[in-house]
């Protein structure tokens, strides 16, 4: 079974799962996104310390079209570079 958390982190509730994983003796994948990890990088550095995968889910779920599709790579290029900080 896979565990994934989407739209985080948010300080009101990732403690609160790092902790229900943790007794459980589970890891899971967060897909976080990019203007919540710069709002709470102290909430990613516990995921990853806690040994949980973070991988982006986008800058900040805007709908891109089909015309915009360099935006949508350059948003999402944004959280990776988050993240790998």
């Amino acid at each position: 079974m896979a565990l994934t958390f989407d739209d985080g982190p948010d300080p009101a509730g990732t403690p609160h799962l790092i902790a229900a994983l943790a007794a459980a003796g589970a890891k899971a994948t967060f897909f976080l996104c990019g203007v919540r990890v710069e709002q709470f990088p102290e909430q990613v550095q516990a995921l990853v310390e806690a040994g949980h995968d973070v991988y982006a889910h986008g800058l900040d779920h805007r709908r891109f079209s089909a015309a915009e599709g360099d935006d949508a790579v350059a948003a999402m290029g944004r959280t990776e570079a988050l993240l790998a900080l």
